[in-house]
């Protein structure tokens, strides 16, 4: 009874993902992410091999977004795994180049990550909650004297070039 549930976990984590990641976990680590992607020049590759596989990676076409985020249940939970919503870094990629990144200490109010597994292709079992919403200098590791290390415009190639 339960050898097809473990079969489909276990193919579920065939796509590059890790089970978990505390990468997000503290404000510096976050920081530092940020500060080490250049938009337009980091690949996915140079991305896994300095910060590991992302937790969850979402797909819409050409774009993917790698989201980096501790997966441990939150108190009460037990499957599937939830997460914490609160602190996360999300790259996004075109064609395999990195275009943004931002992360909880750039990005204000949102609603809770989908959980993981079963995924974002399938219902999400639990209440939204909305995230980091009202989040002022002094809460959730914002420091007001903190300029974001990366701009948050997107990457155009060959832009001022003649």
């Amino acid at each position: 009874m339960w050898r097809p549930l473990l079969v489909f976990l276990a193919l579920s984590a065939c796509d590059g993902v890790a089970w978990n990641t505390t990468m997000a976990d503290h404000g510096q680590v976050r920081w530092a992410m940020l500060a080490s992607v250049q938009p337009g020049r980091t690949t996915e590759t140079q991305l896994k091999l300095r910060w590991g596989n992302p937790t969850q990676i979402v797909r819409e076409g050409v774009e993917k977004r790698y989201i980096y985020r501790n997966m441990a249940n939150p108190p009460g939970y037990r499957f599937p795994q939830f997460g914490e919503s609160t602190s996360y870094v999300i790259v996004v990629f075109q064609y395999g180049i990195v275009t943004d990144v931002y992360s909880s200490d750039i990005e204000g109010c949102r609603a809770t990550f989908p959980p993981r597994p079963p995924g974002p292709g399938f219902d999400n079992p639990t209440t939204v909650h909305p995230v980091n919403c009202g989040a002022l200098p002094g809460q959730a590791g914002i420091r007001a004297d903190d300029p974001p290390p990366v701009s948050t415009d997107s990457y155009e190639p060959d832009a001022g070039k003649l």
